[in-house]
């Protein structure tokens, strides 16, 4: 027995001094194999661009700003020192885009119909949600105040929602009082399509 586990020591000596190794160093071998192969299936990702950075696509714009009062001197006019009832803002000076003459010619009408207290003109170009609530001529109505409304103080669109704010500056006389004060308007489209005032806030 004890010469067979000699021959089989001998038999596995000479395996390794044919292959030119060591135990030691075969072991080595193998572990650096090992580690060079880890090594090269790592995927590599520092260099992979994400496929919406591929493609390219712009932001999506939100919203359209034709003027405000803070940065376009060259279009607002000054307001009057003095008060004068009625509308003196020159509408032709911000048309562009979709402040158009459909927007500005209904929100002219509704700015007319407050100077001139008419609730049946003040009502022509309001939505029926508008109408339906029962405070929408309170603020404009039935007080005996008198307003000038003489200038703009923003012109812009909604791009998600497709609404349209413009922005009011005017004066509000009551008794002898003259108090400066500000109003926007909000346009949006019914179910056929057409520009209405949503709101006045």
């Amino acid at each position: 027995m004890l010469k067979k586990f000699k021959i089989l020591c001998l038999l596995a000596s000479s395996m390794l001094v044919f292959s030119g190794c060591t135990p030691k160093e075969s072991a080595l071998k193998s572990s650096s194999y090992q580690t060079q192969t880890a090594e090269h299936t790592k995927t590599d990702t520092s260099n992979k661009i994400s496929g919406n950075e591929m493609e390219g696509d712009a932001p999506q714009k939100e919203k359209e700003v034709l003027y405000t009062a803070v940065d376009d001197k060259g279009n607002k006019e000054p307001n009057s020192p003095k008060f004068r009832e009625g509308v003196f803002i020159n509408f032709d000076n911000y048309k562009k885009s979709f402040f158009n003459d459909d927007i500005i010619g209904k929100l002219s009408s509704n700015l007319d119909a407050i100077v001139k207290d008419n609730k049946i003109q003040f009502e022509k170009y309001l939505s029926e949600e508008f109408k339906k609530d029962p405070n929408h001529l309170a603020y404009f109505f039935g007080n005996g105040n008198k307003y000038m409304f003489d200038n703009l103080d923003t012109i812009e669109k909604d791009e998600n929602s497709e609404v349209i704010r413009v922005g009011i500056v005017f004066r509000i006389k009551s008794k002898n009082k003259v108090v400066n004060s500000g109003i926007t308007y909000h346009f949006t489209k019914n179910s056929s399509g057409t520009w209405l005032i949503r709101n006045i806030d």
